[in-house]
């Protein structure tokens, strides 16, 4: 599949509900086409967590160490 398109999601210890609420946004986009980029820096054990229970394979990301 070749992507015409990313969304961009950063995250630093974002509050739970709006995290979500942001996936499964960019999850309802009607295209076929994109990707979305999770840019995760540094956040803590929680998020990372959080994270993991998603399970599409539009979603990618991308973990750094620290802030």
């Amino acid at each position: 599949m070749n992507t015409s398109f990313s969304i961009i999601i950063p995250v630093f210890n974002t509050k739970k509900e709006f995290l979500i609420e942001s996936i499964n946004s960019a999850l309802s986009v009607n295209y076929d086409n994109y990707e979305i980029l999770i840019v995760d820096d540094g956040s803590s054990k929680e998020t990372k967590d959080l994270l993991s229970t998603f399970n599409n394979s539009k979603i990618k990301i991308i973990n750094h160490e620290a802030n």
